[in-house]
């Protein structure tokens, strides 16, 4: 294709320089984190997708926890960004201790621990830890898909207890593709639940208008899931690309059971699902009303952005480079862009011939700053820059700053903060980000899986946070 040469936006080699701090709605000014040098990891997972992280080992690559968590990679077998109806090639999931050096030797501080297997010809996508066993140790919960057949899968590596994990997961098949991920308590019961979202991803001709529910069943340390399908409506393939927990319905079920939310890219929609209780679940769906983004949401992180006590979520318009926020009450009554305008960001300007082949995709929160509110961390790729060696394509995040009025700080001249993520000659291809705090210092840090990654160039990147001073107001 011929693409023009992005010359718009102040891109440097190693990371993306734009705008400064800006002033807030209350006439406060956050400050703008940096970072360091993307610094990439060889992977080896065969086209990297799903990442987490948690603190399961010690200094010395023991089970216990030392502040530095370790990061898994699962590889998705094919490139997820453009297509997921072909078969997956080999791939696997990997997970490297995190050895805390991230001062003295930073492309050191991610060693490789252990290799597990994911199963051949089926596409791997969302990767968490959490205890599902109830032993006391994080097991890793990864989704899968096979297209052709219309299945998807829900595979757990246990923890042994010993450091490591089964090499080869317990698979609880679905007749259903999924491709979104929770790990919560849903039934209130102690242990965790999981819910996935359906995903398009389907030759079949099946209906994908669905999540699915993995009511934990365990026993006796006997692993055991209970899935039931659900539909989220009726008449349309709304495939949601992604699903979230909070607690949106706070006062109006009466309890504090945790609620879903989907985001639809295919509708376009959202739909938002009121746990009752005793995984008993009431699906809304709301459609695009008119507004600026035409709601085609890939992708979403939830939490409580601002100071009050209610639930938001934002949404990933992958199209559009765009980020709709949605504000909650204890009602699950929602405050979108549609109403307020400083609610929904540009990530870049669509208007910009140079970004016409940009893509956003995967999203997390966290605080880049400390600041009051939840930052959000948005993935781009395919931006196009200039090098001495020609143009290049490269990934970047778009960083959004929160305010404590659940709104976000951008610059005051473009749309986003926007930084790097690969360096010169790696192959990027951003698909989901992991905020985390990596070195310990108080500040969270951007980990990046690169889905693009060929065999020579099968990698992931690190975004180390050079944030020193904690933001006072």
């Amino acid at each position: 294709m011929d693409r023009q040469r992005n010359r718009a936006r102040g891109v440097v080699m190693g990371f993306v320089v734009i705008g400064v701090a800006a002033t807030t709605a209350v006439g406060q000014v956050q400050k703008v984190p940096t970072f360091e040098d993307p610094i990439t990891f060889g992977a080896g997972v065969g086209s990297p997708y799903g990442l987490a992280s948690a603190d399961f080992l010690d200094a010395n690559g023991n089970p216990g926890q030392d502040g530095y968590p370790e990061i898994a990679v699962a590889g998705a077998g094919l490139n997820l960004l453009d297509n997921c109806d072909q078969i997956a090639v080999d791939h696997s999931l990997k997970i490297f201790h995190n050895t805390g050096t991230w001062d003295t030797n930073p492309t050191g501080a991610l060693v490789q621990h252990q290799v597990l297997n994911i199963a051949s010809g089926k596409t791997a996508t969302e990767l968490a830890f959490a205890d599902v066993t109830g032993s006391g140790h994080p097991d890793l919960v990864l989704l899968g898909f096979q297209p052709d057949l219309g299945e998807g899968y829900l595979w757990v590596y246990q923890n042994l207890g010993n450091g490591t994990f089964q090499s080869s997961p317990d698979e609880f098949p679905m007749d259903v593709s999924v491709r979104g991920l929770v790990t919560v308590d849903l039934d209130g019961d102690g242990d965790i639940d999981i819910a996935a979202a359906g995903s398009n991803c389907d030759n079949t001709g099946s209906a994908t208008e669905r999540f699915v529910v993995f009511e934990n069943a365990t026993f006796n340390g006997v692993l055991s899931f209970d899935a039931q399908i659900e539909q989220i409506a009726t008449g349309t393939d709304t495939a949601p690309g992604d699903i979230v927990v909070g607690d949106f319905y706070a006062l109006s079920a009466g309890d504090s059971f945790q609620d879903l939310v989907t985001s639809n890219p295919l509708d376009p929609s959202y739909t938002k699902i009121r746990n009752l209780g005793q995984l008993q679940f009431v699906p809304t769906t709301a459609a695009n009303s008119g507004c600026s983004s035409d709601w085609s949401f890939i992708t979403a992180a939830s939490a409580k952005f601002g100071t009050d006590s209610w639930w938001d979520f934002a949404a990933v318009d992958f199209d559009d480079l765009f980020l709709g926020v949605f504000k909650g009450n204890q009602l699950a009554q929602f405050t979108s862009f549609c109403d307020d305008p400083a609610l929904g960001y540009q990530l870049l300007p669509t208007t910009d011939p140079d970004n016409a082949f940009v893509r956003a995709h995967g999203i997390d929160s966290g605080n880049l700053n400390g600041g009051p509110g939840v930052d959000l961390v948005v993935t781009l790729y395919e931006l196009e820059v200039a090098s001495t060696e020609g143009p290049e394509w490269v990934s970047a995040v778009a960083v959004l700053l929160g305010k404590a009025d659940g709104t976000f700080q951008v610059p005051t001249a473009q749309t986003a903060y926007i930084f790097r993520t690969d360096g010169p000659g790696v192959v990027g291809g951003a698909a989901l980000v992991e905020v985390v705090d990596l070195d310990a210092d108080g500040f969270d840090d951007i980990v990046v899986s690169n889905n693009y990654s060929d065999a020579l160039n099968d990698n992931f990147s690190v975004l180390i946070n050079k944030m020193v001073v904690a933001i006072g107001f």
